[in-house]
Formats: C-alpha cells, sequence, structure tokens
C-alpha cells in the first residue's frame, strides 16, 4: 500500500489524467474515508475527503428541501 500511495506522489498523469494505478487508489482513499471515524486518522487526505463529502450531501440536501418546499407550494395553490 505504501509504494500505491508513493506512486500516487510523483505519478504524472495523476487519477484526472488517465492513470489507472491513481484511480484505484483514489477510489480506495475516497472507500475508506466514508467509513472512518477516527478524527486523527494517518490514510493520507481522509479528513479532506470526508470533509468534501459531508459538503456535497448538505448541499445535495438543502437541494432537496428547496425542491420539496417548492412542490409543497405549487400543490398548495392548486386546492
Amino acid at each position: 500500500m505504501k509504494g500505491l500511495l508513493e506512486h500516487g506522489k510523483t505519478c504524472q498523469k495523476q487519477a484526472k489524467g488517465g492513470c489507472h494505478v491513481c484511480k484505484r487508489i483514489w477510489a480506495l482513499l475516497q472507500l475508506h474515508a466514508r467509513q472512518c471515524k477516527n478524527k486523527d486518522c494517518k490514510v493520507p487526505s481522509c479528513n479532506v475527503i470526508r470533509e468534501n463529502a459531508r459538503r456535497i450531501m448538505l448541499q445535495q440536501q438543502a437541494m432537496d428541501d428547496r425542491r420539496r418546499m417548492m412542490m409543497n407550494q405549487s400543490y398548495a395553490v392548486k386546492r
């Protein structure tokens, strides 16, 4: 695993550029971050990935709430 993480640091293509190894590393890091509850986790980028996922989830909830509110308002007008 350390070798894979070292590859991620030195790879020229990176995950966005099409490197299959980097894409796999990134997928493993994301899987780990979703399940990790340790605030002092030593896995690289765990806290950053977890915070980004939390922020995206909150944005999605806000969009769903706005959509639900608009639907409720449109049903209330029709009655």
